[in-house]
């Protein structure tokens, strides 16, 4: 019927009976690709039976992702059709052209479960996840997702009454625009990978039976608190029998039983509340065994706080989410106050750093290893004499050159064929000296910064890799890191931003148990693309000491542990730089030097960022070594100086270039330069006779008022009628203080007028602040500089006065004075530490820039 209508319309038209026939000849041909057509039509799909595959897609924690931050895409299926195999991709909404991939194999009448995790690096507030198969989506699942802000207090709870803890959202942080968000952990959904739990700052075991997690959820545990986290252990009627089976670097106490308190006056001075008589409050009964004891009645311990790594455990013997404490007035303030001691400052101060990048969290300290990895001489532009020579040859020989001989042979015609082959010689002598200059194989270079931590072999690993392509193409690449791996690139080449459309895909990503697998699509010549991991992992020890304090010197010994020769070890300590030089594995440096007085957290290091690296100087690749190595130590310290643990701790700073990439591209291993640079904090014993300058015992901001707010590694600006509280750890070895003073380096650039500081010492058995010096305004600025003598620093510090201000004129960076005032030269100390060695500091100040306050403290060790 078809091939007669195209006869007939065919006659009806000029050239009838010929017309005729050609459309007959060919109708049945056309009759085909109409066929074609129709059943591989999209409505002709649509038609087709629907997949028989149900998906359902959970986000985060309760819905909760955080910017920056690894989010787990938790995707349910379920299988009532036929066998199917295919994949799983995950892609946010701001670029589809990185794609989180898993290989799924649904078998008939299965289910399956799997998760993915994938960095939430879009302020758009939605997900999407596909069922591939044959490279085609056969489902889609848009999902809607609550964002935590990144300087948001993000806290979960792992149990079943997770709506009792929401008593957190009343806490008041400072700051504005900043909430706590509450987000519930189910055991069977823990994470089993430390980057999971990336995005909290506050974990609670509130009911949770510790044994129904798997050994694999609790190690993640233990990586997440040794890499920052803040881990709440709340007793209760259990008596902690759902704490047993918590691994023993998590658990400060043990256990003995529980009793009913009858003093509550330990809790009422943390509450600033009287405590209701109405029920009677029933506690655990423990022994600390690690940690400072915070508070107690009694013999029994109320809260002890233990550091682990870089976070830090807070057992509290009382459970706050039950009566009768829910109900008391003074819970938020208890807990506030608790919190602040075990955050990082950064956190309290709102500082993030996010720079109006929504992926701040994540690429926080990324930007100098970026740098690095895409700074390979193969990708640097042409010598600009070589290109002026190409030019002038040409020019020389396609001009006069060319001119000159046509005309002796007395051939110029002939111009119209010696000009195409000057360019084609030209062209392909510019090619030549490409390809040489940039080789013919696959070119990569990898940068680590593994911040260690004492006491634990898990560290904070950041990884960022280049991957250069010599030709047109696809490549796989395979990366040994353990280490979830993230990548901004999606093929545009630039940080933070991909080149191509939204619906092009530019790489797929597999994150694997102990490897990422990457498919880098449609990379052009001479292109790079770079991906990036971060979070905690366990490494081997590189760097050990065994260091302590004679007099106002620094004593002892450090040592190389791991199997890689470091070519440099630098150790700080607020003043000079101590260069330990190249450590091969096994060698020890011997230390000794004099302490000298520094500006503490403040950036007075960065002038000494100098020694970091090779001294020589005439070779580029040496040249551009040092520069990514000074920029990596900055961004390093910065991190460690911004969240430092407080105490006697200063870092050490060693690098080496002998461990390999580990990237393997089309199955063969990939060449090209690979840094690491490790950063180790260092608190030495206190022994004998001993005294601290100023900027080496640092105190942790645990409370501010007013306008506070942090503009860098331990440095904070106040506004009018601002305070800010900071606490100091003392060295458990100290016995007696002879001498404490208050240093705190400052902005001299201010006028002094303007600026009124008082001094308050917190007195621990009065409950009370009390003044240690009040002055409408700084007395006149003396000339003495503060430091120890030395070829560098002269001086001396002042004898015991009430408050003056010195100058600090070798350190610059805006800090370049500092405040001293003597704490304790009236009634000594007694009362103003407390028993777990804590002393506080209060700042009240109208206005002005300010550093990290440290002690100046001399004393007596035990024995």
């Amino acid at each position: 019927m078809i091939l007669n209508l195209i006869g007939a319309i065919a006659c009806s038209c000029a050239g009838g009976e010929r017309l005729r026939r050609w459309a007959l000849s060919i109708g049945p041909l056309f009759v085909v690709l109409v066929g074609i057509l129709f059943f591989t039509s999209p409505s002709a799909a649509l038609a087709q039976e629907p997949l028989p595959i149900s998906v359902e897609v959970e986000v985060g924690f309760d819905g909760n992702a955080r910017i920056g931050n690894w989010t787990p895409v938790a995707v349910q299926m379920e299988n009532q059709g036929s066998d199917f195999a295919g994949e799983v991709h995950v892609l946010g909404m701001r670029d589809q052209s990185v794609r989180y991939v898993a290989d799924i194999v649904l078998p008939r009448n299965s289910r399956k479960r799997l998760t993915l995790y994938v960095p939430y690096l879009t302020s758009t507030p939605r997900l999407y996840v596909e069922l591939v198969s044959g490279g085609k989506a056969v489902a889609s699942l848009e999902t809607r997702v609550n964002l935590v802000g990144e300087t948001d207090l993000f806290v979960g709870v792992v149990g079943q009454r997770t709506g009792a803890w929401n008593l957190l959202t009343t806490l008041d942080l400072p700051g504005e625009s900043r909430e706590v968000v509450v987000a519930a952990i189910s055991p069977d959904s823990f994470p089993q990978r430390t980057e999971g739990l990336d995005a909290f700052d506050v974990i609670v075991l509130g009911d949770a039976d510790v044994q129904a997690l798997s050994s694999e959820m609790l190690d993640t545990l233990e990586g997440w608190v040794a890499g920052g986290g803040t881990l709440v252990l709340p007793g209760g009627p259990q008596e902690g029998i759902n704490l047993r089976g918590l691994p023993g670097q998590l658990m400060p106490v043990v256990i003995a039983g529980s009793t009913e308190l009858e003093n509550t006056s330990a809790l009422e001075r943390l509450g600033q509340e009287p405590f209701p008589s109405t029920y009677p409050l029933r506690v655990i009964v423990s022994r600390a065994v690690s940690g400072r004891v915070l508070a107690q009645e009694g013999e029994v311990p109320l809260v002890v706080l233990s550091r682990y790594g870089q976070g830090g455990v807070l057992f509290l013997a009382f459970d706050p989410a039950a009566q009768p404490l829910a109900g008391w007035a003074g819970m938020p303030q208890m807990l506030r106050g608790l919190l602040f001691q075990s955050l990082p400052p950064s956190l309290i101060l709102s500082d993030q750093s996010q720079r109006g990048d929504p992926r701040g969290a994540m690429l926080q300290g990324g930007y100098s290893s970026y740098n690095a990895v895409v700074n390979l001489p193969a990708l640097e532009l042409p010598s600009i004499n070589l290109l002026l020579g190409l030019i002038a040859g040409y020019i020389v020989l396609a001009g006069p050159v060319n001119y000159v001989a046509l005309r002796r042979l007395r051939r110029p015609g002939l111009m119209w064929v010696t000009i195409p082959v000057l360019v084609l010689l030209f062209s392909g002598s510019a090619y030549f000296l490409a390809v040489r200059a940039k080789g013919t194989d696959v070119q990569g270079s990898a940068v680590t910064v593994i911040q260690l931590a004492d006491d634990t072999s898990w560290a904070q690993v950041r990884r960022t890799v280049g991957v250069m392509a010599p030709g047109q193409g696809d490549y796989r690449v395979v990366d040994s890191g353990r280490a979830l791996t993230a990548s901004w690139d999606g093929g545009g080449g630039s940080f933070g931003g991909s080149g191509r459309s939204s619906d092009d895909i530019g790489v797929r990503i597999r994150n694997l148990e102990k490897k990422s697998e990457l498919e880098l699509l449609r990379m052009e010549q001479w292109t790079m693309r770079s991906h990036m991991s971060y979070g905690a992992q366990r490494v081997e020890e590189a760097l050990s000491y065994d260091l302590y304090t004679d007099g106002e010197r620094l004593k002892g010994t450090v040592t190389n542990e791991s199997p890689t020769a470091l070519k440099q070890v630098l150790l700080f300590t607020g003043g000079p730089v101590e260069d330990l030089g190249a450590l091969r594995p096994g060698d020890t440096a011997t230390v000794d030097i004099l302490l000298l007085a520094s500006a503490g957290g403040s950036p007075g290091w960065r002038g000494q960022l100098g020694q970091v690296g090779s001294s020589s100087r005439s070779d580029p690749n040496e040249r551009r070594q040092q520069g990514h190595l000074r920029d990596l130590a900055e961004e390093a310290l910065e991190s460690f100086y911004a969240d430092s643990p407080g105490g006697l701790s200063h870092p050490i700073v060693a690098w080496t270039d002998e461990i390999p990439m580990g990237i393997t591209v089309n199955e063969v291993e990939a060449a090209g330069p690979s840094l690491t640079l490790f950063v180790k904090p260092v608190a030495p014993r206190i022994q004998g006779s001993f005294s601290l300058p100023g900027g080496l015992l640092l105190g942790r901001v645990v409370n501010v008022e007013g306008q506070v707010s942090g503009e860098g590694p331990g440095e904070v600006v106040l506004g009018s009628g601002s305070a800010i509280t900071f606490q100091f750890e003392l060295p458990s070895d100290v016995r007696e203080i002879e001498r404490a003073a208050l240093y705190v380096p400052f902005g001299g650039g201010l006028s002094p007028t303007a600026q009124g500081v008082e001094v308050l010492a917190y007195h621990w058995e009065d409950d009370a602040w009390e003044p240690r010096g009040l002055e409408s305004d700084f007395p006149q600025t003396q000339s003495s500089t503060v430091g120890r003598p030395s070829s560098r620093n002269t001086g001396a510090y002042p004898q015991r006065q009430g408050l003056a201000v010195f100058n600090l004129t070798h350190y610059g960076y805006g800090l370049d004075q500092a405040l001293i005032r003597e704490l304790f030269d009236d009634g000594g100390t007694t009362g103003y530490v407390s028993a777990a060695g804590l002393v506080r500091i209060k700042l009240v100040i109208r206005e002005g820039f300010w550093g990290a306050p440290s002690l100046i403290l001399e004393g007596l060790a035990r024995e």
